[in-house]
């Protein structure tokens, strides 16, 4: 406890020991910001490679659904279904 107050005492009538404090307590801040600030890069940075994955997904399931929608109205129409069996077919006469 002494050694404390002496500290004290020492910081308040030394004008150096109040620079040297005031320069301790800024360089923390300026640390603490810096890491505050890259913290909030890496999380800016997160949120744009989620919201771009979302996109794609958005995409493909788009993507999907119109193979969907293509493969029922083939499988509706006849003369589709022909056409798309002569297209894939190694024997034409199969269809």
């Amino acid at each position: 406890m002494i050694y404390l107050t002496s500290a004290i005492t020492f910081i308040r009538s030394s004008r150096w020991a109040q620079f040297a404090l005031a320069g301790a307590v800024g360089l923390l801040l300026a640390l603490a910001f810096r890491w505050w600030l890259s913290d909030q890069r890496k999380d800016a940075a997160t949120s744009a490679v989620k919201i771009e994955r979302q996109e794609q997904a958005a995409e493909i399931i788009n993507r999907v659904e119109r193979a969907n929608n293509a493969s029922e109205a083939i499988r509706r129409d006849p003369d589709a279904r022909r056409a798309d069996c002569l297209r894939n077919a190694r024997n034409p006469d199969d269809c």
